[in-house]
């Protein structure tokens, strides 16, 4: 039995658009929602990454005045 005709646009948009995994695929409001997600947390963590190095530096001062002591 032969395929059935397609034309010449479907068979186009076949061949330029990627393959969708339906286990993958979001919808956009999901991935809005990802996206804000992750962009908080990032802002968090460069928080703490900040917070990290200023109680290293102070770390450092109070070792090198109990050396000193």
């Amino acid at each position: 039995m032969d395929p059935p005709p397609t034309s010449p646009s479907t068979a186009a948009l076949q061949k330029t658009s990627p393959p969708t995994d339906p286990a993958t695929a979001s919808a956009p409001d999901e991935l809005s929602t990802e996206s804000a997600t992750v962009r908080q947390l990032t802002t968090e963590l460069t928080a703490q990454a900040s917070r990290l190095f200023m109680h290293e530096q102070q770390l450092d001062r109070l070792t090198d005045l109990t050396a000193h002591l």
